[in-house]
C-alpha cells in the first residue's frame, strides 16, 4: 500500500485522515470546526508540549507559557494572550527558525486559531497581535535567562521580567490553564 500524501495533505492508504484528543474528538487538523474544540483538549496537549522543542533546561510547557504572558497583560488581552499558542494543542509547537519557513505550516496554524478564537468569541485584530507579540517576546525573554543558555544569540529582545521562572508540572500547568481560562472567560462574558 501507498503512503503518498494526496494533494489537501491527508495521507492516502492505511493512514486516518484525523487525530484523536484527550477527550475522544476526531479531528481534521486541516478542517477544524468550532464542534471539534474542546478547552479541556486545549489544556491537555498544552500542558504536555514542551517549549524550544523540548531543548530547555527542565521540562516547561506551552500552557504554563500562555498563563505567564497572559497575566502581565492589562485585562483587555489577557483572554487573547491565554490563547495565542492554542492551535498548538492540534499541531505542535515548531521551534521559530523552522516553522518561519514553513508557509503552509502558518497558513493552517491561523485557520484553527481563527476558529478557536471564534469558538472563544476572543477579539482579534492587527493591533491585538502585536500587543501579543511584545508580551510573548517578553516571556521568551524571560524564559531564554532563566531556561535556556545562548539567550545573547536571539536577537534584540526586550528586558525580561525580574521573578525567575520555576516550571511547574504538566497537571498544574493543565489545572492553571483551565482556572485561568475559567476566570477570564466569565470575565468575558459578564464584561
Amino acid at each position: 500500500m501507498s503512503n503518498k500524501v494526496d494533494t489537501v495533505g491527508l495521507y492516502t492508504g492505511r493512514f486516518r485522515g484525523y487525530m484523536e484528543t484527550s477527550t475522544g474528538r476526531k479531528v481534521n487538523p486541516f478542517n477544524v470546526k468550532e464542534e471539534d474544540i474542546d478547552i479541556r483538549d486545549i489544556a491537555h496537549a498544552l500542558s504536555l508540549l514542551c517549549r524550544y522543542g523540548g531543548h530547555c533546561k527542565s521540562f516547561y510547557s506551552v500552557a504554563e507559557h500562555s498563563i505567564r504572558a497572559s497575566m502581565i497583560m492589562e485585562e483587555v488581552y489577557q483572554m487573547a494572550t491565554l490563547m495565542h499558542d492554542a492551535a498548538e494543542a492540534y499541531l505542535g509547537d515548531i521551534v521559530r527558525p523552522i516553522k518561519y519557513q514553513l508557509p503552509v505550516f502558518q497558513e493552517i496554524e491561523d485557520k484553527i486559531s481563527q476558529v478557536i478564537r471564534t469558538k472563544f468569541n476572543i477579539k482579534w485584530d492587527s493591533e491585538i497581535a502585536k500587543v501579543i507579540k511584545e508580551a510573548d517576546n517578553i516571556i521568551g525573554a524571560t524564559e531564554g535567562r532563566d531556561l535556556m543558555y545562548h539567550v545573547e544569540d536571539w536577537g534584540n529582545l526586550p528586558d525580561p521580567l525580574p521573578d525567575i521562572i520555576l516550571p511547574v508540572s504538566s497537571p498544574e500547568a493543565e489545572i492553571a490553564f483551565l482556572w485561568t481560562f475559567d476566570i477570564l472567560y466569565k470575565e468575558e462574558k459578564d464584561g
